[in-house]
């Protein structure tokens, strides 16, 4: 007798327990309040109740108690479905809510929750980059994203370490020193990720010299950029003088010359090697670049002189051309231009900018590294006969 009432009572405990854990009426499963979410997953409730034909209604807003707003996003007809598939792709970031009804009444709520599908915005401020071997560098980048910046990872292209940072915020900053000690071009690279899980990768072309340059010319991805080079390289080569930080980033380069337009595309391997197209950067010529992203031309060369004696062949009519040397910042044109012997009575030249509003300057000096359209004409203007002018930088000017 007293085993068979240790074992009723056993019983009652474990029917008991049983009753007070199982799970009645109807309430979500997945998402709850406070949850983050960056894909697509499935909605999950439970229906004891088996109550057909419940509604699940959404809601964009962090208000659940609102009482307007709300969406249909299925009905099930006559069956007891407990999950949902959602596919959040037309759905906006932000706070959000949920709930199951049967006709007027509500059953279940659940939210606010957050979705998030979009990765961190990633800006690098004061590019582009350049530096001296073995001098400290500050890369510098801004971190935005709707919610929550995660953390960052910053790798500098070399063998040093990668460097992991917190940011917790919505808005990150990265400043971050860095020394390299050979010359060359190193790509950085910042990963930043927010904390639904949504990653951004951006990049960054650092070109590290053995010594100052002798020409910096800034690219700008919101205009049309015009270029010269003012002294010799070691290579004219495109791909020595515009090397892979530009070609990844241009859309297409031209020069006019001896009455024709020259050009090059950049392929995927760098500039394009088809022999009919822009192969060389050479001084005393004017280039048209246009970038997609903003770019610095950084460059050395030969001090001009009677030794090497550069020159370029014009002709009447329109040429593009730029400025040889580096010793004089602004130089007469007059003085510029001694060497392709006009002539007083037979022909005269008009040096024309390009100004910012895409308007043209007429000019009287001469810049390095800027570009200029010059017009050679006959002073008889029955004249129309092709001519060429040898163009090099004269003994008195430099």
């Amino acid at each position: 007798m007293k085993k068979i009432l240790c074992l009723l009572i056993m019983s009652v405990m474990i029917l008991g327990v049983g009753i007070v854990s199982a799970e009645s009426g109807v309430d979500f499963v997945y998402p709850l309040g406070g949850e983050y979410i960056s894909e697509d997953f499935v909605i999950d409730w439970y229906n004891n109740e088996s109550i057909t034909e419940l509604t699940l209604q959404h809601l964009e807003g962090g208000d659940c108690d609102v009482i307007t707003g709300w969406e249909d996003l299925v009905t099930m007809d006559g069956s007891v479905p407990t999950e949902y598939s959602w596919d959040i792709s037309g759905v906006n970031d932000g706070q959000h809510c949920l709930r199951l009804r049967f006709g007027e009444e509500d059953y279940a709520e659940t939210g606010p929750f957050a979705i998030d599908t979009t990765a961190p915005n990633i800006t690098f401020d004061n590019t582009p980059y350049f530096v001296i071997k073995n001098s400290s560098i500050i890369i510098d980048a801004t971190l935005v994203d709707g919610n929550l910046v995660k953390n960052y990872t910053i790798n500098f292209g070399d063998t040093s370490a990668v460097v992991n940072a917190d940011v917790n915020s919505a808005i990150g900053f990265v400043n971050q020193s860095h020394t390299y000690n050979t010359s060359g071009q190193y790509t950085v690279t910042i990963t930043a990720r927010d904390n639904t899980g949504n990653s951004a990768v951006s990049t960054k072309i650092v070109t590290v010299n053995d010594a100052e340059p002798d020409w910096v010319i800034e690219l700008s991805a919101s205009s049309m950029n015009m270029f010269s080079i003012p002294l010799i390289p070691e290579s004219i080569d495109i791909e020595d003088v515009l090397d892979e930080s530009i070609s990844d980033n241009a859309e297409k380069i031209w020069s006019y010359q001896e009455g024709a337009w020259k050009y090059n595309t950049p392929t995927s391997s760098g500039w394009s090697t088809t022999t009919s197209r822009l192969q060389e950067i050479v001084p005393g010529y004017g280039y048209i670049i246009f970038m997609e992203e903003d770019a610095v031309v950084y460059g050395s060369g030969k001090e001009l002189g009677a030794d090497v004696p550069p020159e370029v062949t014009l002709t009447t009519g329109w040429n593009l051309i730029g400025h040889y040397g580096l010793d004089e910042v602004n130089v007469n044109a007059d003085n510029a231009f001694e060497s392709l012997e006009l002539g007083e009575n037979d022909y005269w030249y008009n040096l024309l900018a390009v100004n910012n509003d895409g308007d043209f300057e007429i000019m009287s000096q001469l810049q390095p590294t800027e570009a200029y359209w010059l017009s050679i004409k006959s002073i008889n203007l029955e004249e129309d006969e092709l001519r060429y002018f040898t163009y090099f930088p004269s003994q008195g000017c430099y």
